[in-house]
């Protein structure tokens, strides 16, 4: 039986405005266990909680309601020794590497970091093992002296997914991680990540707003909305969805070479019903104001928080 690397337990985080006032639900009783070796994407349009999620899981975000959880250890309990090594442990690859790059930095130093901070080899075989990373993502070794500035975006996220690589990562974290790059280089960089989660048995935390990369890289899909998770299924069951969210998603221009988000019909949530699609959904009907938020088992591994299709 795998492993389970990390789980969400009734998990919610709220943002406070600039007064302190008023508070933003940005997820809401999220729940998910993450194993071994396993790949889950989670899907909606921006300000669905996607990011939020990111970065509670990666311990950027910290408090909220519920329980995170990391090879069974509550974050709320962690030590900074804990925190120390979830920083090896846990390694993300972000939309825009070259945030996570200081500009004068060359890519050898970038590089030689991890090996340096953890001691994962004597320093006399950190060049060797450097190039070896280079190797491993398709890369010269002759990168290693050149600057950010000087690399395109497809090299620079094949430089992050090299240094996540370093530590041999149990979880893997990726957030929009080919949605800035040009559409010939997303599915190298798609191919590669796969090929890395494969290589080290990591879990994977894919965080997309694209349909057709999830369906190509995850086990499982998690559907958000406005924090809400309203579908989750086996990624090869996409065409089965039964959520008319999830349908909107899948019904928009989503693929590798371009799209966009669904148009934003009806109203948004107002928390005047339980139903947190209501005022956007083409079935709604006056019942679903006091259903739709619990999520209904359709088959093993499916499912809705639409009570209507099921």
């Amino acid at each position: 039986m795998a492993e389970e690397i990390l789980s969400f337990e009734g998990v919610g985080f709220r943002y406070s405005d600039p007064s302190g006032r008023e508070e933003t639900a940005a997820l809401q009783d999220f729940n998910l266990s993450l194993m071994a070796g396993e790949s889950v994407a989670v899907v909606g349009e921006s300000g669905s909680g996607k990011t939020t999620l990111s970065r509670l899981a990666a311990g950027i975000l910290r408090g909220g309601d519920g329980v995170i959880r990391l090879d069974g250890k509550d974050f709320g309990r962690f030590t900074r020794r804990d925190w120390r090594e979830m920083r090896r442990e846990v390694q993300l690859v972000l939309q825009s590497p070259s945030a996570a790059i200081r500009p004068r930095m060359k890519i050898g130093a970038f590089l030689r970091e991890p090996f340096l901070c953890y001691r994962l080899c004597p320093r006399g075989e950190v060049e060797r093992e450097t190039a070896r990373l280079l190797e491993r993502v398709g890369l010269p070794e002759s990168v290693k002296s050149r600057r950010p500035g000087e690399l395109s975006g497809g090299e620079l996220q094949r430089v992050m997914i090299a240094r996540a690589l370093a530590v041999k990562p149990r979880l893997l974290i990726c957030d929009e991680p080919t949605s800035a790059l040009d559409p010939a280089v997303q599915g190298e960089v798609a191919a590669l990540l796969k090929q890395a989660q494969r290589e080290t048995g990591a879990a994977m935390l894919l965080i997309t707003h694209d349909l057709a990369l999830a369906s190509r890289m995850a086990d499982r899909v998690v559907v958000l909305y406005q924090g809400n998770t309203l579908e989750v299924l086996p990624a090869g069951d996409l065409k089965n969805a039964l959520h008319p969210y999830t349908r909107a998603l899948l019904g928009a221009i989503f693929t590798l070479s371009g799209g966009g988000e669904p148009p934003a019909k009806g109203e948004p949530y107002s928390g005047q019903s339980l139903c947190p699609y209501f005022g956007r959904c083409p079935q709604r009907e006056e019942s679903c104001r006091t259903k739709g938020k619990v999520l209904l088992t359709v088959a093993e591994e499916h499912l809705s928080a639409c009570w209507k299709n099921i």
